[in-house]
C-alpha cells in the first residue's frame, strides 16, 4: 500500500472501498465502508495506519490541538455576544466553576442582572457595542 496524502486511514479505506464502487451514490458507499471498517480486527486496519504514518494508541484520547480541531473552534477564543446579558451570564458561569446547572446559574445572573447599576453594567454593555460594531463594519463592505 502506497502512502496517502490523508492522515486519516478510514478516509483510505473508503476510497478503496469507492473506487470499486463506481456510479453508487456517496452515501451507500460511505455506509458500506463503515459497516467494514467497524468490522475489521485492529491487525486489518494496522497496514491503513501504517500508511498514513499515523500510530494509534488505542486506549489514549486524541492530542489536545486534534480536539480542538474537530470540536470546530479551530483555536479561536469564543464569540463575544451582541446582548450584554449574556455577557454577564457567561462571566458569572465561568466564575462559578462549571459546577452548577445552568439553570440555577441563569436564575443567579437574571437575579444579580436586575439588581446591579448601570455603573456596574457599562463594561458589558461595551463590550456587545464593540461586538456590534465590529460585526457592522465587516458586513458593510461591498462585494465585487
Amino acid at each position: 500500500m502506497t502512502k496517502s496524502t490523508s492522515r486519516n486511514p478510514f478516509i483510505n479505506y473508503y476510497l478503496k472501498v469507492a473506487r470499486g464502487m463506481r456510479g453508487r451514490r456517496v452515501t451507500y458507499i460511505a455506509k458500506v465502508a463503515a459497516r467494514r471498517w467497524r468490522a475489521m480486527s485492529q491487525t486489518q486496519r494496522l497496514d491503513y495506519y501504517r500508511a498514513c504514518g499515523v500510530s494509534y494508541n488505542w486506549g489514549s484520547a486524541l492530542p489536545s490541538g486534534r480536539r480542538r480541531c474537530s470540536s470546530g473552534l479551530h483555536g479561536r477564543a469564543p464569540a463575544v455576544s451582541r446582548s450584554p446579558f449574556i455577557n454577564f451570564f457567561v462571566h458569572m458561569y465561568k466564575q462559578m466553576g462549571r459546577d452548577m446547572p445552568v439553570t440555577k446559574v441563569a436564575r443567579m445572573a437574571a437575579r444579580r442582572w436586575r439588581c446591579m447599576g448601570v455603573p456596574e453594567r457599562r463594561t458589558y454593555f461595551e463590550a456587545a457595542c464593540r461586538f456590534g460594531y465590529r460585526r457592522s463594519r465587516r458586513s458593510s463592505r461591498r462585494r465585487r
